[in-house]
């Protein structure tokens, strides 16, 4: 090879370490965005719960307050969910999308640790688990140790007639 062409290839090499470089940057500055909105939108969501009262707690009797049984201390109760069919049911009662999901598709959702506040979304489900991240996840481990983005634990409101 002559050394025009040497150097052509060298600048090209360079050129194309370049683009790889900037868009590992790109990447990176994208995946800290991400995680602060979502940040962002747990935080919003705990405010939300937060700011809607219990119509009990608004003055009106308890009685007349049909479907809002509260344990003791005034908080709702919940239990694991007792399959994946009824999680995702109650999921997207719950946190309804403004966008419909596609037929044929799982949706999208994202939960919390409790221990470590690390958020991870369910990439799988199988029988009666969740995949979150490497590990399956039975609904009791997820009622005990998972809470939705806005603070809420992972099971079924506890309705009481």
């Amino acid at each position: 090879m002559n050394v025009e062409k040497i150097e052509k290839l060298k600048r090209a090499v360079n050129e194309a370490l370049d683009l790889l470089f900037d868009r590992q940057e790109e990447d990176v500055e994208l995946s800290r965005e991400f995680e602060e909105s979502l940040k962002e939108w747990a935080d919003y969501c705990k405010n939300q719960r937060n700011n809607n009262s219990c119509p009990c707690e608004d003055g009106i009797d308890s009685k007349a307050c049909v479907g809002c049984e509260h344990s003791e201390d005034g908080k709702p109760e919940y239990k694991p969910y007792e399959s994946v069919e009824e999680f995702i049911q109650d999921y997207q009662e719950r946190f309804p999308t403004a966008v419909p999901r596609q037929a044929h598709t799982m949706p999208l959702i994202w939960l919390r640790r409790r221990a470590q506040e690390k958020i991870e979304l369910a990439i799988s489900f199988r029988g009666c688990e969740v995949q979150l991240g490497r590990g399956f996840w039975g609904m009791s481990e997820l009622f005990e140790y998972w809470t939705y983005l806005d603070g809420t634990p992972v099971g079924m409101e506890v309705k009481e007639w």
